[in-house]
């Protein structure tokens, strides 16, 4: 995001088209308007597909992405799902990730499936979060550190979005802090 602009006004323009279609897939997300087309979805290709859209923001601060996958059995972990949709809420928890985690510290994305659900989280060893923010994190326009989310470009939609999507499975999005400081967000999905 905002690599074109050749001036500030370029970047406005960037930052606010950005923005109105954030808004417009939140919008449509949940008024129900967006349809999940689901079909089996090899998890190792969705996480990874994630990672390389990310790429941009982790390479310049040295941060790796970590891949990590535990499944309930041998073979390709599959999840029922629409994968561009999917991958929309991964990018989103690893830009935040990479936002908030300091230059060459490395970035855990992890799929775990057992009979029951499966859950994909995003871990980053940042500075956390408090308990009062921990309680908002999930809401529209909610930042957590409103003068460098600014300095940052964030707009707040970022989880409310991968929380909106994980609804649309029947799932849920959740948020925990990190022993040692930094945070884990995850989505969980009912297998």
């Amino acid at each position: 995001m905002y690599l074109n602009h050749q001036s500030i006004e370029g970047y406005q323009i960037e930052r606010m088209e950005w923005l109105i279609l954030a808004l417009l897939r939140q919008a449509r997300i949940e008024a129900g308007a967006v349809i999940f087309e689901k079909t089996a979805c090899d998890m190792q290709q969705t996480l990874k597909s994630a990672v390389m859209a990310v790429k941009h923001l982790t390479e310049p601060k040295n941060q790796k992405v970590k891949i990590e996958l535990s499944a309930k059995e041998e073979g390709p972990m599959l999840l029922q799902c629409d994968g561009p949709w999917l991958i929309e809420a991964l990018v989103n928890l690893l830009k935040n990730a990479s936002d908030y985690t300091e230059e060459g510290t490395d970035i855990l994305l992890e799929a775990e499936q057992n009979d029951l659900f499966t859950r994909i989280s995003v871990t980053d060893y940042g500075q956390g979060i408090s308990e009062e923010d921990m309680a908002h994190i999930f809401e529209r326009f909610y930042r957590v550190d409103k003068g460098r989310s600014r300095k940052l470009g964030g707009t707040g939609l970022g989880l409310a979005i991968v929380k909106n999507i994980a609804v649309q499975y029947g799932g849920t999005a959740t948020a925990e802090m990190t022993p040692g400081g930094g945070l884990t967000v995850s989505i969980v999905i009912a297998s």
